[in-house]
């Protein structure tokens, strides 16, 4: 092969047409290169579009819909693109969004760039809020759309406006002008503080934010107080809720006392992040407390002075009674001894309602079907009857357990008739009292037990027979109910009897 050169072989026309050919073979391979690489990025871009879980779409600027992806169209509920590609993209808007997402649209087609939030609604009616991110697209034909990444942020806003409830609820709550309400971290220090609290102390909450809650105002006058507060607050922090009644005192030398409560608040893995303690104040709910206390002691002393001196004559007034001649005015002497057992009656109920426990004395087994029927010799019914359908011993005190009885027995005869028929009979833990009269009516049952409660005040009723019956029944820690008997009478029950 000969190693000279050829240039003298190749005349300038064909020297002209080999470079030609090898800038054009340049070129096609690096216009083909291009186009691989485009049709790359393209298939990339497409597959970016079709998985990406965002509605993307370009709109016309009289609103067609041009294109949308798949997620776009599982958004408005198409089974396919035909089903609103080339459609009025309007007609997907809610009717009140309408109008904002039309004027938007044509400020995009116009070159801006913006954000909006609007309703949808599916072609299966299906609502939905949206946030669309858009951009003007220029065209090839030189038109210019949008084109928009649109997000379905309907549980966003819905968790949003559930914490808008939330927390317009904590601060009507924190906000309490009838409460001292604070926000505390878990080691003590002070975050918040509501308005009702710091007018108490009068001062402003940035006085007492960082501070340790046990050296605010509302604690230093009492370096106790201060301990035990710091105390709870730790006991707190462990996630117990601490209770407690404190004194207040204010600027003016006013002390309150407050039912107050330090509560543990936690995240959601179930750890303290914080201590809202609060309080009322109960300073009138005491002192009306202190009030009844000493009334209720000055009428227990006044009772039983009044049963002392009482009991005395009334004794007396009974044995003379046995010893009067019936021959001389029997109707009489019956009046007047049934007339004194009646008051050493009411002498054991004052002091049962006055005194309680105190007044009824060691309790011990007793055999309450005989004392029921005792209680039913004493009681002026013939024509009535006692069906006793118990047998069993109750501890308690005879006396005033037979009072009892006699209360409700003579109770049912009063209201039921003199025929009436009153069952005494057992129950699982305890006994009942029914009868075949008329009944309590529901609305009556809840206050038959008042002191003063009665029906019969022309009759000599004093609302004290069932109010000694509840009375006894609390001293002996029984459960007893109102309800309506088989026969559609008065049904007492007692329950959690011994």
């Amino acid at each position: 092969m000969s190693e000279e050169s050829r240039d003298a072989d190749f005349s300038q026309a064909k020297r002209t047409f080999l470079d030609l050919m090898g800038k054009w073979t340049e070129y096609e391979l690096e216009r083909r290169q291009r186009e691989r690489e485009l049709r790359e990025r393209t298939q990339h871009l497409s597959a970016l579009v079709e998985t990406t879980p965002e509605c993307i779409k370009t709109v016309a600027a009289d609103g067609t819909l041009l294109q949308m992806n798949s997620a776009g169209l599982r958004m408005v509920e198409a089974d396919s693109d035909s089903d609103v590609v080339g459609e009025s993209v309007y007609d997907l808007i809610a009717s009140e969004d309408r109008q904002r997402f039309r004027d938007f649209n044509e400020r995009i087609c116009e070159g801006e760039r913006g954000t909006l939030e609007f309703d949808i609604v599916g072609l299966d009616g299906t609502r939905r809020h949206m946030e669309s991110h858009a951009a003007p697209l220029r065209r090839p034909d030189g038109t210019t759309v949008q084109v928009a990444l649109t997000r379905d942020i309907t549980k966003q806003k819905e968790r949003k406006r559930e914490l808008e409830r939330v927390e317009r609820q904590f601060e009507a709550a924190f906000n309490n002008p009838s409460s001292f309400v604070a926000l505390l971290d878990p080691d003590g220090t002070v975050r918040r503080i509501n308005q009702t609290a710091l007018e108490f102390a009068g001062i402003d909450e940035s006085d007492v934010q960082g501070e340790r809650f046990w050296e605010t105002p509302w604690f230093v006058h009492d370096e106790e107080l201060q301990d035990e507060l710091r105390a709870g607050i730790e006991r707190a922090a462990d996630g117990e809720y601490v209770r407690s009644e404190i004194p207040h005192r204010s600027p003016d030398g006013e002390t309150v006392i407050m039912d107050a409560m330090l509560e543990p608040v936690y995240d959601e893995d179930g750890e303290v992040v914080a201590i809202m303690p609060s309080g009322n104040d109960i300073t009138g709910r005491k002192e009306h407390e202190e009030r009844l206390e000493q009334q209720n002691e000055r009428l227990e002393s006044f009772a039983s002075m009044l049963a002392h001196e009482l009991r005395n004559p009334v004794t007396v007034g009974q044995i003379y009674s046995q010893q009067l001649r019936e021959e001389t005015d029997p109707e009489a002497v019956e009046y007047v001894s049934e007339a004194f057992d009646r008051i050493e009656d009411m002498i054991d109920v004052i002091l049962v309602l006055t005194r309680g426990r105190e007044a009824v004395g060691e309790s011990k087994p007793i055999d309450f079907a005989e004392v029921t029927r005792e209680a039913w010799d004493e009681i002026d019914a013939p024509d009535a009857a006692l069906d006793l359908e118990l047998e069993r011993t109750i501890e308690g005190e005879e006396t005033y357990l037979r009072h009892m009885v006699r209360n409700l027995l003579e109770n049912a005869v009063e209201h039921g008739g003199s025929d009436v028929t009153v069952t005494v009979g057992e129950l699982p833990s305890g006994f009942y009292v029914a009868d075949d009269g008329p009944g309590i009516p529901p609305e009556d049952r809840n206050t038959v037990f008042d002191q003063g409660y009665t029906t019969a005040a022309d009759s000599g009723g004093t609302g004290l027979g069932l109010a000694f019956v509840r009375k006894l029944a609390d001293v002996y820690e029984w459960d007893i109910t109102v309800t309506e008997s088989e026969s559609g009478g008065a049904r007492f029950e007692f329950r959690n009897v011994r």
